[in-house]
């Protein structure tokens, strides 16, 4: 019999494959809002660049105070470049990932969330929206070790980085409207924005 926590994994694959959710559907390049050519840092410097971005976040609704209210947090972090080019993880395959990623510990903390820790809200969850609980928990586990780690980058500069950064300048840019959307709704402020170096907030 599977252990419990390849079975999670297992869900995950399923659920990722007919939902759409997985990291290729993620990182899919988005189109650019305005339907220009994407800009990028061979193109022009990155005060032109921002020049030319503010622009289009203003033609998307984004404030000039929003704008200006994020604009020293925007800047170009190379540590966030170094990361971008050594992600090592996409040359492995399934079973060398989830061998590495799928410790004893996340399983065994993984079930405690499940069945006493969070029970409740997880039945609840999964009444509500139909989503069981091991997904939901698969994921928490494996990008933050249940909260344990969320990341110490600024969003804001990362985000910035890498949509500046020619390599997926389109999915980025478009990243960076939606952090200033979230700003200018009041849910969150710049500072607080802090989170992993490509720009993922919170435990998941």
């Amino acid at each position: 019999m599977a252990s419990f926590f390849f079975q999670i994994l297992n869900q995950v694959v399923f659920f990722t494959l007919i939902s759409g959710f997985s990291s290729v559907a993620i990182a899919r390049p988005q189109p650019n809002p305005t339907g220009s050519t994407i800009a990028c840092e061979k193109d022009m410097s990155f005060s032109q660049w921002l020049t030319g971005f503010k622009a289009e976040a203003l033609a998307e609704g984004i404030s000039e105070s929003t704008f200006a209210n994020a604009l020293p947090y925007m800047k170009v972090d190379p540590s966030v470049l170094k990361k971008d080019r050594a992600q090592g993880v996409f040359a492995q395959t399934f079973l060398e990932f989830s061998d590495r990623m799928a410790s004893e510990t996340r399983r065994t903390q993984g079930i405690k969330r499940i069945t006493t820790t969070y029970k409740n809200i997880f039945e609840k969850i999964e009444r509500d929206f139909g989503v069981p609980a091991a997904p939901i928990v698969s994921f928490w586990a494996l990008e933050s070790d249940f909260g344990t780690f969320t990341g110490n980058f600024s969003t804001f500069a990362g985000i910035t980085t890498l949509a500046y950064d020619c390599r997926r300048a389109d999915f980025f840019r478009s990243q960076l409207i939606d952090a200033l959307k979230l700003v200018q709704r009041g849910d969150l402020s710049p500072s607080q924005m802090i989170g992993n170096w490509a720009g993922e907030l919170g435990a998941t």
